[in-house]
């Protein structure tokens, strides 16, 4: 995980120094990070979620701009819908912790090491 961490924060300081020259005085990456963060919220942190929804993302950004030449729709809808994506999937996260129901029987303080089977009571441990 730190190496991969390493690697990540090279690239980026590469990037970030002006490989591209002019890159960062236009518009179009300076949400290069919230766009990361939101494209690992809505993949789940797993590799597949992150493969599909970078392809939706992409998607959006890019056909954001031929549906703006091309239909007249201002670009901002493309934004307006990750907003509404990431709202919902973080919705979802707000709800589970609101209504966070507790599975299985409290065990004491020791955290299981007695065995499985003792429940805590107010006398103590009962087998």
């Amino acid at each position: 995980m730190l190496l991969s961490g390493g690697f990540a924060g090279i690239g980026g300081v590469v990037q970030g120094l002006g490989t591209y020259q002019n890159y960062f005085t236009q518009t179009s990456s300076i949400n290069i990070g919230w766009d990361g963060l939101s494209v690992a919220l809505l993949g789940n942190s797993t590799a597949i979620g992150i493969l599909i929804a970078s392809l939706l993302f992409s998607i959006l950004k890019i056909g954001g701009l031929g549906m703006q030449t091309v239909a007249g729709v201002p670009y901002e809808i493309v934004s307006i819908v990750i907003a509404a994506i990431i709202f919902f999937i973080a919705i979802k996260y707000v709800f589970d912790l609101l209504f966070a129901v507790k599975k299985g029987t409290e065990i004491g303080p020791n955290n299981g090491v007695d065995g499985p089977n003792i429940k805590l009571q107010k006398e103590g441990p009962v087998l």
